[in-house]
């Protein structure tokens, strides 16, 4: 199904207005990604590969590659200074993400909660209930260079195998080491959200005069941006300092909201990186929920970019979201549609993610309207303080699902290749 077969369920806008279409196409078949310490130009290194212009992202077609999109990533710069892992709305970004056990980083001072098993971002693996993913296969006759293990070099799992038991050739296991690749580009009305957050910053102060006093501090657009975030800009976590950011000191993500910040007062139950990773939230320091919510867990990774104008002369600036999993229903659309779009996440009333708003989708049916205004409720001392009316300023603009082939099967696919064209 793709992606773009998807709309209903993650609540996105209608492919046809996704910059990743062509008119006639539900999205993009092949992605490259290329990195550099510099941006890439295009000169006589690149002239012999067979895309018309060279960019990150090329889309393929039944008539050989054509170039559909390109997404120009690079750092987000603020006052003439480059920001790494800083995404348009000025906060640090990527702080919180699993280790896979076994690693040198794993081997490291990582809390245990962070430690997940390698099948749950890796095919051919035990996952962290001890089974193995369903993995991709291919006939043995499709492997004459035995490129490919096979699937009894693969199966390290202990339930037993109901498969074929003939005599045949055991076909091979293509997806070993590979995994799933979602991709989503997301515009950011940078301007638009700073906008907002001002203006709801200073309606929460006029609406409760005094509520700056019991926080202490101002009621102001960084507060309140923190609170949707769930992060102050500079990676400080709400729960180690809810009142101030503490500059210098590396972000820190030693925590449990559950056991630290149970109702809510530092970090909002409903903010954007509490709702994708609950952690402990609902019964304090309890291990099985720890244990369920890691199995909701990515590998994330955002890229900004920038365009000078796209074809409209509109300026364009967002985050090209990538995250690797091993089952993208049980961990990508588990967290986009079970926690961040969940209407009543930790008891909330018609709330969806601050940050993204509420989906497309209205009672089952496509509206293609875009995101509809959410409220907001931040705890504090004296009770609940609700934010009405809250915008989204991302906007999906295409994405797919892809799977991201191990070494093996990248050999397998060149033998392959070089057996047809002799």
């Amino acid at each position: 199904m793709g992606m773009a077969g998807r709309v209903r369920q993650l609540g996105d806008p209608d492919p046809a207005a996704w910059r990743w279409t062509d008119g006639e196409s539900s999205g993009a078949d092949v992605v490259l990604m290329v990195y550099h310490d510099d941006p890439l130009p295009v000169n006589d290194e690149f002239e012999d590969l067979s895309f018309p212009v060279f960019s990150q992202l090329q889309y393929a077609t039944n008539c050989g590659l054509t170039l559909l999109h390109d997404i120009p990533c690079a750092p987000v710069v603020v006052k003439g200074e480059e920001q790494p892992n800083t995404e348009h709305f000025g906060f640090r970004d990527g702080i919180s993400q699993p280790v896979i056990r076994g690693t040198r980083r794993g081997s490291a001072a990582v809390p245990e909660r962070d430690l997940l098993s390698p099948g749950e971002f890796l095919l051919g693996y035990q996952n962290d209930q001890g089974y193995v993913s369903p993995s991709i296969t291919v006939g043995s006759q499709l492997d004459p260079a035995s490129n490919l293990p096979t699937l009894a070099e693969s199966r390290v799992n202990r339930f037993p195998f109901f498969g074929n038991r003939n005599s045949d050739p055991e076909r091979r296991d293509f997806g070993r080491n590979g995994t799933f690749l979602v991709l989503r580009q997301l515009d950011q009305d940078v301007d638009g959200f700073e906008a907002e957050m001002a203006q709801k910053a200073k309606e929460l102060d006029t609406k409760f005069p005094r509520l700056g006093e019991l926080l202490g501090r101002p009621v102001d657009a960084d507060w309140l941006s923190a609170k949707v975030i769930g992060r102050w800009k500079d990676g400080t976590s709400l729960v180690a300092s809810p009142h101030c950011p503490l500059g210098a000191i590396a972000p820190d993500n030693d925590f449990a909201y559950g056991v630290d910040d149970p109702r809510g007062l530092a970090c909002p139950l409903g903010s954007h990186i509490r709702r994708t990773n609950p952690r402990d939230s609902l019964e304090p320091g309890d291990a099985d929920e720890q244990r369920i919510t890691n199995r909701h867990r990515l590998l994330r990774r955002g890229r900004s970019y920038d365009y000078d104008a796209d074809r409209k002369g509109e300026n364009r600036r967002g985050l090209l979201f990538a995250a690797l999993c091993s089952d993208l229903d049980r961990q990508f659309e588990f967290v986009q549609t079970h926690w961040a779009q969940a209407r009543t996440f930790h008891a909330l009333t018609d709330e969806a993610d601050p940050l993204l708003g509420h989906p497309d989708a209205e009672g089952g049916a496509f509206t293609g309207s875009g995101p509809r205004p959410t409220r907001f409720t931040v705890p504090s001392p004296v009770g609940p303080v609700t934010v009405e009316g809250l915008q989204s300023y991302v906007t999906m603009r295409g994405g797919g699902y892809f799977f991201l082939p191990s070494r093996s099967a990248i050999s397998h696919l060149i033998s392959r290749l070089q057996h047809r064209t002799g």
